[in-house]
């Protein structure tokens, strides 16, 4: 009786083991996927750009890089 019941234990455990069911993709899942998910960009404030004064001649382009250079 006890060699009966240890083999109705052992039988039923490996029974229990492995995935039952289907093994296909569930309705309207993505395949493969990419992990991590990919992101929207984060939206940056753009600065306005500074407005630089354009030379109207050769020695307004000197005097304005004499300055920069100081």
């Amino acid at each position: 009786m006890k060699k009966l019941l240890i083999a109705l234990c052992i039988v039923l455990s490996a029974a229990g083991c492995g995935k039952r069911g289907r093994l296909d993709f569930p309705k309207g899942a993505v395949y493969p996927r990419q992990y991590p998910a990919p992101r929207a960009p984060k939206m940056e404030k753009e600065e306005p750009q500074k407005q630089e004064l354009q030379p109207s001649s050769l020695l307004d382009l000197n005097e304005q890089l004499e300055k920069e250079s100081q």
